[in-house]
């Protein structure tokens, strides 16, 4: 809630949940998980950042530290205060932050045109959603680099490191290069349709080894 105290000369205040357990960072640390829960747990946040940019606000500074998940399991995404509104009132997601130009974020997950001083967006968004992710799943984020400029390069060039993780699928990895693509306009065009991308993936997965497991009987 948002209001202002009728008592305190109007002063306002804001009320938030209070999120009992870790950061998705301390998470990731905690122990070895699946493949399968590491993405659907990450999908959670992604849905919240999709709500965001459906309200016309980017976050500008999505990682595994800004996302909070709950004793409940249940992932919120946190630390708004880099954000920026809509241009104007009503704005669709592709107006996000036309008018901030300044660069902003943590370097090791933004998005390449960002550093070109184009302004944040929901495609920067899904940028650093998607580094994010990819660290997620396999320990290590996508683009290597021993300073700022050599990491500059390699996401420019879209020289994704794989690492040896093959128990995660190729469709799950498709999905990821297209989300880190260089260029913002070959990205997924909304966080929705990546979310549903990998709906789609984790869907076809379990129809697979239910057909797997009805063949066996």
């Amino acid at each position: 809630d948002v209001g202002a105290l009728a008592d305190a000369d109007g002063e306002v205040y804001v009320a938030m949940e209070l999120v009992t357990g870790q950061t998705l960072r301390a998470w990731l640390d905690r122990e070895p998980r699946p493949w399968r829960v590491v993405v659907e747990t990450v999908l959670g946040a992604g849905r919240g950042l999709a709500s965001a940019h459906r309200a016309g606000v980017c976050h500008r500074d999505f990682k595994p530290e800004n996302v909070l998940i709950g004793d409940d399991g249940r992932p919120r995404v946190t630390d708004f205060g880099m954000a920026r509104a809509a241009a104007r009132p009503g704005g669709a997601v592709g107006d996000v932050a036309r008018t901030q130009t300044s660069m902003a974020g943590t370097p090791a997950y933004m998005a390449p045109e960002l550093f070109a001083g184009a302004p944040s967006s929901a495609a920067s968004d899904q940028f650093s959603f998607c580094v994010s992710l990819f660290e997620a799943l396999f320990g290590a984020r996508p683009f290597e680099g021993a300073d700022l400029d050599a990491l500059l390069r390699a996401a420019r060039a879209g020289a994704i490191c794989w690492p040896d993780r093959r128990h995660v699928p190729a469709t799950v990895r498709r999905i990821l290069i297209r989300g880190l693509a260089a260029d913002p306009a070959r990205r997924w065009p909304t966080m929705d349709a990546l979310l549903n991308a990998f709906g789609g993936a984790l869907g076809r997965r379990r129809r697979l080894a239910g057909f797997a497991l009805a063949g066996v009987a």
